[in-house]
């Protein structure tokens, strides 16, 4: 993958080539790749580009490694919500992926995004721009309230991990934003701050639908369940309960 990239070429030509001696620019380059790989640093982050749904997303240490459980909550969310016009809202969007992907497989919503990070949301915006996304970005702190009341499908894959928490891979530790990773004493903080928007922000009927790690399915579904009916938990490609939607009650 790494030489496929240093090359700019797909692997059925890297094969068909294979003979072909490397051009030491590209030598060059693949080596410096190696030696991020080789440091640590996420093979997502070395190649600067990675696939969500089927797209390319700029991906680097600006948010978190777009990853297929996330894929899990969008396909779950689209299943869940009909194809009319819809106020859909990603919450702590990170890279932009969920609301992205939202918007391109229903360019009939009125899709935004936000996070607390402008570093975030600067590469929100780059990958809307190169896949042709029509999705409004703006910043917001998930535990202050929403501007608009009248939201239709709240998305969100928030921090959740508990600090001290020990099954977290190193890499993820060292490279990939803390701001994105952790959330309280008992990692469920940021799920009480969405039950309390959706509460203010989500109209009657409306989908709020998140990812969650893979022990807090049960502790998020308890959480929704006061403000939503028809709780669900869905697994992920894995079998791990990762996702969990409800409809806010009417």
């Amino acid at each position: 993958m790494l030489l496929c990239d240093a090359l700019g070429m797909g692997q059925a030509r890297l094969l068909a080539q294979a003979s072909a001696q490397l051009p030491l620019e590209a030598y060059l380059s693949y080596q410096r790749r190696i030696d991020r790989l080789a440091a640590g640093e996420p093979l997502q982050y070395v190649m600067g580009h990675w696939e969500f749904f089927g797209r390319e997303f700029v991906c680097d240490a600006r948010a978190l490694i777009p990853r297929e459980d996330t894929e899990t909550l969008v396909r779950a969310a689209l299943c869940a919500v009909p194809e009319a016009a819809q106020r859909v809202l990603d919450v702590g969007c990170g890279s932009g992926c969920i609301a992205i992907t939202w918007s391109l497989e229903r360019p009939q919503d009125e899709t935004e995004m936000c996070d607390i990070s402008d570093e975030a949301l600067g590469l929100a915006g780059q990958n809307a721009r190169l896949l042709g996304a029509s999705v409004r970005a703006f910043a917001q702190d998930m535990c202050t309230p929403l501007a608009r009341r009248d939201y239709t499908v709240l998305l969100s894959n928030p921090p959740y991990i508990a600090p001290g928490e020990t099954d977290v891979e190193e890499s993820v530790l060292a490279y990939e934003p803390h701001l994105a990773l952790f959330a309280g004493e008992d990692g469920l903080e940021f799920y009480r701050a969405l039950a309390d928007r959706a509460a203010q922000s989500l109209l009657p009927g409306g989908v709020l639908a998140v990812e969650c790690g893979h022990t807090q399915a049960r502790g998020v579904k308890e959480l929704f369940l006061p403000l939503c009916s028809g709780v669900e938990i869905l697994r992920d490609g894995a079998g791990i309960e990762r996702v969990v939607l409800g409809r806010k009650k009417t």
